[in-house]
């Protein structure tokens, strides 16, 4: 796991649904992302949306936080709908990210925060807003088999 590893790309703009949640610690994540994504996956079926793509998290502070981490759950969906309670629907802007891709387990997750903080620093870009989690394959009977895409949004 490299530098090397790290591409520089612009995500296009995407409409999405959200859930967004404070987290008191981060050993809580599971038990709260749950939560959001009930929520979510019951406000898709009621307005009969389609989720297209894997599921996202946005970060709203750096991978070093670990208490009361501001968290967006997220779905890309497939059409409009009206925002309710805790549910909101906006459109993720176009954004230039460095991004990198974790293979594996969440044990070793922070080491591919590292990479892409690192190549931010020694290519002269700053972070740029919340990071992102895409997660790719995810694998809960065997998480050393689930491949996540980090990304942070960054600006020269």
């Amino acid at each position: 796991m490299s530098g090397s590893d790290v591409v520089l790309k612009t995500t296009p703009a995407m409409l999405v649904a959200s859930y967004q949640l404070t987290v008191p610690n981060n050993d809580q994540v599971p038990f709260y992302f749950e939560k959001a994504h009930h929520q979510l996956w019951a406000f898709i079926k009621e307005h009969g949306l389609n989720v297209i793509g894997p599921h996202m998290t946005i970060w709203h502070q750096g991978p070093e936080v670990m208490e009361n981490e501001v968290v967006e759950v997220t779905f890309a969906i497939d059409a409009a709908a009206p925002s309710h309670a805790e549910i909101q629907v906006y459109c993720l802007p176009e954004t230039q990210v460095a991004s990198y891709v974790h293979q594996g387990n969440f044990e070793e997750f922070q080491t591919g925060h590292k990479i892409l903080l690192r190549w931010i620093e020694e290519n002269g870009y700053r972070a740029a807003g919340g990071y992102r989690e895409i997660y790719l394959k995810h694998d809960p009977a065997d998480l050393s088999n689930s491949a996540t895409e980090i990304q942070f949004p960054v600006e020269k």
